[in-house]
Formats: C-alpha cells, structure tokens, sequence
C-alpha cells in the first residue's frame, strides 16, 4: 500500500496566491467606469448684445467684402470692356481700310480691262491695216514687175532706133538744139538726107566730169538709122587710111 504525504504548508501558502479570479469582466467593467467617467459643467451664458454685436460686425465685414470684390469685378469688366471696343473700334477701321482698297482694286482692273480692250482694238485694227498693207505690197510688187517688163520692152525699142556718136568735143552750156545740128552736120558729112523732123531725142551719156561723153541719137524710124549707118560705112570706105 503506497504511502500518502501530507501536503506541505509553503505550498498550501503558494496555491492560495496563485488563486485567479473568478469574476474578471465585471471587475474590469469596474475599473473602466471609474477611469472615464466625467462631470459636465454647465455653459456659462453670455450677453445677448455682445452676440448680436458680433453679428453685425460679420455681416458688415462680409458686406464690405462683397462690395469690395463687386467693384473689382466691375472695374475689371469695364476695363476688359474699353479694351474690347478698342480692339473692336480697330476691326471696324482695319474692314473699312481694306473695304476702300478693294474698291480701288476693283477700280484699277476695271481701268486695266479697259485698257486692254482699248489695246485689243487697236492690235486688231493693226492687224487689218497689216493684211490690207501685205496685200497693197503685193499688188505694187505685180506692177513693179509690169512697169519693169514694159520699161525692158521701151528700153529695147529705143536702143533699136538710137545711135550712139563718140569722140564729138563738148561744147559749153550745150543744149538740145546744139546737139541736133551737130547730129545734122554729121549727117549732111556723110551725104545722107536726114531732117530734123526725124530726130526723136538727141542727148550726152552720163560720164564723170570733164570726160567726153558720147552723144545719143535717138530716131524716129528705125530706117533712118540705118541709113545713117549706111552711109557712115560707105563714108568710112570711100577715104583713105591716112585720112582716117
């Protein structure tokens, strides 16, 4: 059979401090209740004159407030109004500007469209003047050609009736009428019977000064010249060499 001690008296005194609590929360509840629990003291009450004071002072500043921005605000806008109807004021000049140098722009192409059409005219009038003138210069080119063909056709009809006498000295101041009497003694030298009736033109060539020119004889018929042709062969024959 096993021994059984008795319990010792330090460790009874040691269990018996050990011992917890049996009711916590409730002596816990306790404790926070006495901690945080607080006297309300009752508001003083103030003078009603001074609340109402005090009132009125803020309405007042709130007021000046008010009316001090309302004329900030106004000064701003009428500020921000004078700039916009100067710039405005500006537009309308700046549009009434370039309004009138439209107007003058307008003005100076109807000028130029004027102007060219004055300057089509006159280019087309040209124009007619231009073919009428080619024309005109064709036509006087067929008559130069003309009067060419019949001076050609003159000039070989006269040179077969003209005759030309060289080596007869010049006379001074010499005339028509000199010529013809020398063309008739001539004549008359180599025995052949011209009048002067037959004598159509009698003139000196063209020559430089002081040379002699040849005298031109121009007849009537061609047969007159022949004959004094003739003749002056017949002339030429008849004299000797020496009297050549």
């Amino acid at each position: 059979m096993p021994l059984q001690h008795s319990p010792n008296k330090s460790n009874a005194s040691a269990n018996k401090q050990v011992q917890s609590e049996p009711d916590i929360p409730s002596k816990v509840s306790q404790e926070y209740d006495s901690s945080f629990v607080s006297v309300r003291s009752k508001r003083l009450r103030t003078d009603s004159h001074s609340e109402t004071d005090r009132l009125s002072e803020l309405k007042d500043e709130i007021k000046n407030m008010l009316c001090s921005w309302k004329t900030e605000q106004n000064s701003a806008l009428a500020s921000w109004k004078n700039a916009q109807d100067s710039i405005l004021k500006k537009l309308v000049s700046d549009l009434a500007e370039v309004k009138s140098q439209c107007n003058t722009i307008q003005k100076s192409n109807q000028d130029i469209e004027r102007s060219l059409e004055f300057i089509n005219k006159q280019y087309e009038e040209l124009r007619l003047k231009m073919i009428t003138l080619e024309k005109e210069n064709k036509a006087n080119r067929s008559s130069i050609l003309l009067l060419e063909s019949k001076i050609q056709e003159m000039h070989r009809m006269t040179r077969s009736s003209t005759v030309e006498i060289r080596s007869v000295p010049e006379k001074n101041n010499e005339s028509k009428e000199d010529l013809t009497t020398t063309v008739s003694d001539i004549a008359k030298t180599v025995n052949t019977k011209l009048q002067l009736v037959g004598l159509h033109d009698a003139y000196r060539s063209t020559g430089k000064p002081g040379s002699m020119r040849n005298i031109i004889v121009d007849f009537t018929r061609v047969q007159d010249k022949y004959d004094l042709l003739a003749s002056v062969r017949n002339f030429n024959k008849s004299r000797k060499p020496a009297d050549k």
